[in-house]
């Protein structure tokens, strides 16, 4: 549309309207406002303003201060319409672009702006929704045992659903926020084309947007957008216009420096075919954020890192990086992403002592057989069953670390042990340990009977016995 077509569709609206319009200044006689000039500032701006509130706050609609309201954090209600509903939007009722207003590259001014309520998932539920309450997972101190008192009813789960399928009105005042439109061409350099992948990819810009925002809790952000309404309404009584005006919330670069790309490939794991669910469980999909960070780290950009180093012995090193994924809004994302799709935990069933016990005694029957019968090889399998058991469970270890033992070191310390003043079996091991640089000895002296009964010293002999002849 030609900006002489968009003055006279412009000049009809105002005509057709019935209301008398606010008092404009005129721009006759070097006084800014009004004629041709108001039309075009008008539309060529992303504001659909009232003068009205623009003279409250000390603004007219002239080209000169547009750009002081470009990136303004606080707008003068009834400046703001939504994308949607094209209803007007308040302080608190919905999300605004960091770039509205501005014009990046080749672009008209960005008009990114919609209620909380309609700022909603463009997905129709594609991407998995845990059933577990935010403020739990916002809050990991406060969680019961065995996950008690939070089973949810189907009336409850279906608000949780829909919870994390919109805003909340300020969202974008507590976590950084562009818009699907924004974000797409800073991804691609371009607007996008109904169809296809684009529409996959603005689903997924969608989703990892509204997940940045969820992982503030509900009430933080209520608490947050409240706390900020009355700061300005005290900033207004002391004269201060705009107090924030120094750190302006956009324009941000016409390219991804947050992440969106690898947020979009994140969510997109997530739906691929799970073990224990329908789709893979958050800790294993975000293992293409590490692949990405050690990519990063090998470029020339990613070695630009500064590292901080302390004068105390043996100090650790600290690297700050400039990689995306280790950015504000990704790690937000990351939190939203866990909290919206939940875990679904399958933890090994606790091996109580009596249950330890009753299945060494059953062993002893068997062995007692086995020895009846001269069955070596059986001999063998019930002793090695019973060391792993017994030795395993009084060291505390896990079940990967078994394959460590070294029965030759085992002999040879288990008889020295024997002949201590406190005497005690030993099982060696040898191999590469968690929180261990490389491969290392670990003797672990057991008692050669526990108090609750384990006889870790009569299945270790049968075993080392079997190996001796």
């Amino acid at each position: 549309m030609s900006l002489s077509q968009a003055f006279v569709d412009k000049l009809s609206l105002s005509k057709a309207n019935s209301s008398p319009s606010p008092d404009i200044p005129s721009e006759r006689d070097g006084k800014p406002g009004g004629g041709l000039s108001q039309f075009t500032d008008s539309f060529l701006s992303p504001f659909s303003f009232l003068g009205s509130k623009w003279d409250d706050l000390g603004f007219s609609p002239s080209r000169e201060n547009l750009g002081e309201l470009r990136g303004r954090i606080w707008l003068p209600n009834g400046c703001v319409r939504c994308m949607s509903c094209n209803g007007t939007i308040s302080h608190t009722s919905g999300v605004v672009c960091a770039n509205f207003g501005h014009e990046r590259g080749p672009w008209s001014p960005c008009r990114g702006a919609w209620h909380a309520r309609c700022y909603r998932a463009l997905d129709s539920g594609r991407f998995p929704i845990g059933l577990v309450p935010h403020e739990r997972l916002c809050d990991p101190a406060d969680e019961d045992d065995e996950g008690e008192g939070w089973e949810l009813s189907e009336a409850e789960q279906e608000v949780l659903r829909d919870e994390y399928q919109v805003a909340r009105g300020g969202d974008h005042l507590l976590c950084p926020f562009q818009c699907d439109k924004c974000h797409f061409r800073n991804m691609t350099g371009r607007d996008p084309v109904e169809g296809g992948s684009d529409d996959r990819m603005l689903f997924c810009v969608r989703r990892a947007c509204l997940d940045s925002f969820w992982s503030w809790c509900p009430g933080t952000v209520k608490s947050n957008t409240g706390e900020m309404s009355r700061s300005f309404a005290r900033a207004i009584g002391l004269g201060l216009d705009d107090p924030l005006g120094q750190h302006k919330r956009g324009p941000f670069p016409l390219r991804d420096t947050w992440g969106m790309a690898m947020a979009c490939i994140l969510l997109e794991r997530t739906l691929d075919r799970g073990h224990n669910a329908a789709t893979l469980q958050f800790n294993t999909a975000r293992g293409i954020t590490t692949v990405f960070n050690n990519y990063f780290h090998t470029t020339p950009e990613g070695l630009r890192g500064v590292v901080c180093l302390t004068a105390e012995v043996r100090a650790k090193k600290s690297y700050f990086s400039s990689s995306p994924v280790n950015g504000i809004w990704y790690t937000r994302f990351s939190l939203g992403c866990h909290a919206r799709m939940g875990d679904v935990h399958f933890p090994d069933k606790a091996l109580t002592i009596d249950e330890l016990l009753a299945f060494l005694q059953v062993l002893d029957g068997y062995w007692t057989k086995a020895i009846e019968a001269n069955d070596l090889e059986l001999q063998f399998e019930l002793a090695t069953i019973g060391t792993v058991v017994a030795c395993g469970f009084s060291a505390g270890l896990r079940g990967e670390e078994l394959g460590y033992s070294r029965l030759g070191s085992t002999c040879k310390h288990t008889e020295a042990g024997s002949e201590h003043r406190k005497p005690h079996v030993v099982l060696a091991l040898m191999g590469r340990f968690k929180g261990v640089v490389s491969r290392k000895w670990h003797h672990m002296a057991l008692a050669p009977r526990s108090e609750s009964g384990i006889n870790n010293q009569k299945w270790l002999y049968r075993l080392l016995s079997l190996y001796h002849e």
